[in-house]
């Protein structure tokens, strides 16, 4: 069975790492998006809660109210995907258009600090988890102070319409990047191995006689098999060169001897011994 060329293997080798390479890329980048769209998203979220605490009010009553001012249309569009709600000890006291006739099951996060604010994981009111933003506030009533919750969410659907759509257009550079970076790794073993090509045709002058050495402008790496192959052809010229003298000489140490004997025939046929000379006129002969 004939083995993979050089040439494969490299482009086999060089296409796995290209591979896993770009796959532990596009993870990364991924995961790094992800990152970056939650960020943003607690940010934006963050600056609701900020504007529906500007626009918190207390009553004469000291009944807490909110008249938030914020410029997103969609917390006015029923079922939009982006909410909020203002509440006090379970009870809704203002919440954004878009939730209808519904609301935002937050639960009593206890260990949440006044001020501080968490991001969780909700059923939404079209069913689809809700990634939301909760912050405790208290407000000073006059009488007293009252702890409010404020929470800002948006559909977990859009988060992913977006993660998705950026997956495919990173998967289709990706996929670019990666046949240029193969179409390269080609480029790069066809000229790594182009001084094997070179030798092998000196190899083939070499042995159909038009050259007697191996002669080139080979690289370094290289170098020492063609010093090795040429000692070899040296090595092989003087072994030839040796058995040519020896065997001059044993033609030249035959040749008198194969006269004598072919003279002996003669003698032996015109004495009428033709069956001897003949015998003996086959064997000078081979």
């Amino acid at each position: 069975m004939k083995a993979p060329s050089l040439k494969l293997r490299f482009l086999i080798a060089a296409a796995l790492t290209i591979a896993l390479a770009l796959g532990l890329a596009g993870f990364a980048l991924s995961a790094m998006f992800e990152n970056h769209v939650e960020r943003r998203v607690v940010g934006e979220l963050g600056t609701y809660l900020d504007q529906l605490a500007a626009g918190l009010e207390i009553g004469e009553d000291g009944v807490p109210s909110v008249t938030p001012d914020l410029p997103e249309p969609r917390f006015e569009q029923p079922l939009s995907g982006l909410y909020w709600q203002v509440t006090e000890s379970g009870t809704t006291i203002g919440s954004s258009r878009s939730l209808w006739d519904q609301s935002l099951a937050v639960p009593d996060l206890a260990d949440l600090k006044i001020g501080e604010s968490r991001h969780i994981t909700i059923p939404g009111p079209s069913g689809n988890p809700l990634y939301v933003l909760v912050r405790k506030l208290s407000v000073d009533t006059g009488t007293g102070s009252r702890v409010l919750t404020l929470s800002s969410g948006i559909d977990v659907a859009e988060l992913r319409v977006i993660q998705r759509d950026f997956n495919t257009e990173l998967a289709l550079m990706l996929s670019l990047l990666g046949a240029f970076l193969l179409g390269a790794a080609w480029l790069q073993v066809a000229l790594g191995l182009r001084p094997l090509s070179q030798l092998r045709e000196r190899l083939g002058q070499v042995v159909g006689g038009t050259e007697k050495r191996l002669a080139g402008n080979f690289p370094a790496e290289v170098l020492p098999l063609v010093d090795e192959l040429n000692g070899l052809l040296a090595s092989q010229e003087s072994s030839i060169t040796r058995a040519r003298a020896r065997a001059g000489d044993l033609a030249h140490g035959l040749k008198t001897p194969l006269t004598i004997l072919s003279g002996r025939a003669r003698d032996l046929s015109a004495a009428g011994i033709g069956d001897a000379a003949r015998d003996i006129t086959e064997q000078v002969e081979a």
